[in-house]
C-alpha cells in the first residue's frame, strides 16, 4: 500500500479538503458504518487511488474530520467567549449562540462526534476532554466574577454539554432549524435559575442520596423474561447480549443464534433481519424504562420529587444495564427514525408532565420542550461519564447531589 502523504502543494491541499468535505457529507447522510471509500471518492470526483495518497482508510478520514471539527469548535468558544470582555450575563448567551451557530453551520458535527464513540474511542475522549476543559475555563471565569455559584467546573461543563447536545438534536438535527432567541432565552433561564421557585422549594425536602442498586457484575441480559421454552424471547435476550457487547455492526445473526443456542435458520422464523430484532429491542427498552420510572415515582406528590426519583432510577438503570444503554445510544446511527422515535416517545410525555407542573406552580415556567430535552441531555451526559467512561459501579452521591442542586437552583448566584 502507498504510504500516505501530507498535502503540501496548493493543488494537493484542495484535493485533500475536497475529500474531507465529501466524507463529512457522506458520514452525515449514511453514518460511518454504511459509508464507503468509493462513495466518498465519487462525491469528491477523485479516484480511489487519490484517496489512499492521503488516508489509510475511511476510519482515518473520519478521525481527521472529528479532530478538525473539535478543534474549530473549541477555538470558536475560546475566541468569542473566553476572550470576551462582555459582562458574564451576555457571555453566557454568547456561548449558547456560538455553540448552536457552529452546529447549524456544521450539522454533521453532532452525527460525527456521537458516532466517534463507536468508531474510535480515543477520538471521542479527546474531543470531550478538550471541550470540557474549555467550558470549565468559562465557568472558572464566571465563578471568579461572582456570576456563577461555586461548583466543580468539570461537572458544570458536562451538565451544560448535556443540555446543548439534546436541544441541538431536537431543533437543529431533526428539524434543520436555527435555534431561535426564544429557545436560547429559555435555556439560559433554566441554566441560571433552575427548576424550583421560592414556593416550590419550601414544599420539597430533598433526602440524602443513596444509590438504588449495585451494578450487575455478570453483565447478563436482564431486559427480557428468561423463558427457556420461548424461542423468540431467547433470541431477543441473545441479541441484547450481543448488541450490548459488540454493537449493531459488530454483531452477526450467527452470533445471536450461537448465544441463543438455536440453529441459524430458526432466527428467520421469528425475525426477518438483524435490523428487525434490533428495533424490537429498542422499543422494549423504551417500554421497560418508562415502566420503571412510573413505578418508582407513582407515590411522589410533587414534581421536584418526581425529578429526583426519576434521575435516581435512570442512573440505576444505566449502572445495571450498560449493554442496553449502548443499544439506545447506537439506535440513531443504525436507523435515524428509530433513534428519534426513542427520544421523542419519552420527551412527549415528559413535556406534558412539565407543562402541568409549571401551571400548578411546582416548577418555574420555562419552555417545556427546552426543559424536557435539557433534562434528558443532562441524564445522558452524566450517565455516559459515570458509567461508560469511568465504569463506575454505582451513582456517585456527591456528584449526584451537586447535579441535582444545579437542576433545582441553577448555576447563577
Amino acid at each position: 500500500m502507498t504510504e500516505v502523504q501530507e498535502p503540501i502543494t496548493p493543488r494537493a491541499r484542495r484535493t485533500y479538503n475536497k475529500l474531507l468535505r465529501s466524507a463529512e457529507e457522506i458520514f452525515e447522510d449514511r453514518g460511518f458504518f454504511r459509508s464507503s471509500v468509493a462513495e466518498i471518492c465519487r462525491r469528491a470526483n477523485v479516484s480511489n487511488g487519490t484517496f489512499y495518497r492521503y488516508f489509510t482508510d475511511k476510519r482515518d478520514i473520519f478521525i481527521e474530520i472529528a479532530e478538525q471539527l473539535g478543534a474549530d469548535l473549541t477555538k470558536e468558544i475560546e475566541g468569542k467567549v473566553l476572550d470576551s470582555r462582555e459582562p458574564f450575563d451576555s457571555r453566557l448567551a454568547l456561548l449558547l449562540q456560538t455553540y448552536f451557530s457552529f452546529l447549524r453551520n456544521h450539522s454533521s458535527i453532532y452525527q460525527i462526534f456521537w458516532q466517534a464513540e463507536f468508531v474510535n474511542w480515543n477520538t471521542h475522549q479527546a474531543f470531550y476532554t478538550k471541550l470540557t476543559e474549555t467550558l470549565g475555563s468559562v465557568f472558572t471565569q464566571g465563578i471568579d466574577s461572582g456570576y456563577f455559584q461555586e461548583h466543580d467546573t468539570q461537572l458544570m461543563a458536562h451538565y451544560l454539554l448535556g443540555t446543548l447536545s439534546f436541544v441541538s438534536m431536537r431543533w437543529i438535527i431533526w428539524e434543520s432549524y436555527s435555534v431561535d432567541e426564544k429557545v436560547v432565552k429559555s435555556l439560559k433561564e433554566f441554566l441560571i435559575q433552575g427548576l424550583s421557585t421560592e414556593d416550590s422549594a419550601k414544599n420539597f425536602e430533598r433526602p440524602p442520596f443513596t444509590p438504588l442498586q449495585v451494578k450487575n457484575h455478570k453483565n447478563e441480559p436482564e431486559l427480557l423474561p428468561k423463558n427457556k421454552s420461548n424461542t423468540r424471547f431467547k433470541l431477543l435476550s441473545a441479541a441484547e447480549h450481543c448488541f450490548g457487547a459488540d454493537g449493531f455492526y459488530g454483531t452477526t445473526i450467527g452470533d445471536i443464534t450461537r448465544q441463543a443456542e438455536v440453529a441459524q435458520g430458526t432466527f428467520y422464523h421469528h425475525f426477518s433481519s438483524k435490523l428487525e430484532v434490533f428495533e424490537q429491542l429498542v422499543r422494549e427498552i423504551n417500554r421497560r424504562w418508562r415502566e420503571e420510572v412510573e413505578k418508582r415515582t407513582r407515590e411522589s406528590d410533587h414534581r421536584l420529587k418526581v425529578e429526583y426519583e426519576g434521575f435516581r432510577v435512570f442512573f440505576m438503570f444505566i449502572a445495571n444495564h450498560s449493554g442496553m444503554y449502548r443499544i439506545v445510544r447506537e439506535a440513531e446511527f443504525v436507523e435515524k427514525s428509530l433513534g428519534r422515535w426513542y427520544y421523542e416517545n419519552f420527551a412527549t410525555r415528559y413535556r406534558e408532565a412539565l407543562r402541568k407542573a409549571s401551571k400548578s406552580g411546582e416548577i418555574r415556567t420555562i419552555h417545556p420542550g427546552v426543559l424536557a430535552y435539557s433534562l434528558m441531555g443532562i441524564g445522558h451526559f452524566l450517565g455516559q461519564k459515570w458509567f461508560v467512561q469511568e465504569n463506575r459501579e454505582r451513582t456517585p452521591a456527591p456528584e449526584f447531589d451537586a447535579m441535582f442542586d444545579l437542576i433545582l437552583n441553577g448555576m447563577g448566584i
